[in-house]
């Protein structure tokens, strides 16, 4: 990929007049894009958006004759190089027979989930059967994203999800114990090796599960699945404003988010003996891969750890509508075509 261009201004097909004399093989110009551009919720023009926002990427194309069967693809990727996702037409099932002439293809997705942060979006057309590029963009298209003034800090996800607080919940049911797996990756309580926990232990975080929409226990979730975090905890004395959190890492160590019940809009003005913090997210954005969970308990300057554990949970997420292709995350998007001269 060449050098990123500049933010606020489009990228552009800037092709040599020429390639004679320099030993590569001349390009097909049937099927260009012209031009990369992102759109708000009411069709407007940005280069700047808010985390959860709507957010269009339109491609404008031209075709010189008629090309059958095109794919189109999309791929956004950080400033520091890191692929948050790649997605296409094919994989999201827009069966496009033909173009010719001009038109605009729209990736539109509801609620943009990436973390404040500058991001580039790169298109191609690669050939439906042949695989050959048509046109890459060799300069991708910038745009950024702000944070809002609440909700998660860290990372590069926004998971968008829920903090609740359960006072006094007393024992936990047997299921809650006995549906996780044996072996390395669950058992009754799993305790952090050693190592992976430390703290003042005014606060213990005793037990942390995963959980699906029907309240089973899992450690293996689908893309788009509800995914809750449900944490107990002990205090053995009464602790003031209390803030839990969560991270959750890749398994190559990619830092995916990390939001807290602080951010999240959670007051817990006072704690004492036993209680719950549930994290939902209703739609799990996170593309196939290991991940692993660390949970927090601090206080609210964050300057007292009462207990951590550093990547001690590890969950899966696996993959069975191929719609976003790969990466991280999964932006939920859909394809639109709208077809017609756009000179």
């Amino acid at each position: 990929m060449g050098k990123p261009g500049t933010l606020g201004r489009r990228a552009t097909s800037r092709r040599s007049a020429s390639t004679a004399g320099s030993g590569e093989a001349p390009e097909d110009k049937r099927l260009e894009i012209v031009d990369i551009s992102f759109l708000d919720g009411t069709g407007n023009e940005r280069q700047v958006f808010r985390v959860g926002e709507p957010w269009t990427v339109r491609l404008r194309y031209r075709s010189s004759g008629v090309t059958k069967a095109p794919v189109f693809t999309l791929a956004v990727a950080r400033n520091d190089g890191l692929q948050v996702c790649r997605c296409d037409t094919r994989s999201s099932r827009l069966s496009i027979p033909s173009v010719e002439g001009g038109g605009e293809l729209f990736y539109r997705v509801k609620e943009l989930p990436l973390m404040e942060g500058t991001y580039f979006v790169s298109a191609s057309s690669p050939g439906h059967t042949d695989g050959i590029p048509r046109d890459s963009r060799d300069r991708p298209a910038a745009f950024k994203v702000r944070q809002v003034e609440s909700g998660e800090r860290y990372g590069l996800v926004s998971l968008a999800g829920r903090w609740d607080w359960k006072p006094d919940a007393g024992p936990p049911p047997a299921r809650w114990l006995s549906n996780l797996p044996a072996g390395p990756e669950g058992g009754r309580e799993r305790t952090p090796d050693l190592g992976q926990r430390w703290g003042t232990g005014e606060v213990r975080v005793v037990n942390v599960s995963f959980v699906d929409a029907t309240g089973t226990l899992r450690r293996v979730f689908e893309v788009g699945e509800p995914w809750m975090v449900r944490l107990r905890y002990q205090a053995d004395r009464e602790v003031e404003n209390p803030v839990f959190g969560l991270a959750v890492h890749r398994s190559d160590g990619v830092h995916i988010c990390g939001p807290n019940s602080y951010f999240g809009g959670l007051t817990i003005p006072r704690i004492g003996g036993q209680g719950e913090v549930l994290y939902t997210v209703d739609s799990l954005p996170l593309m196939e891969g290991e991940y692993y969970l660390s949970i927090s308990a601090h206080d609210r300057a964050d300057k007292v750890m009462y207990d951590y554990h550093d990547r001690a949970y590890p969950f899966r997420v696996c993959h069975v509508d191929q719609a976003d292709g790969n990466g991280i995350v999964s932006l939920d998007g859909h394809w639109a075509l709208a077809v017609g001269d756009r000179s």
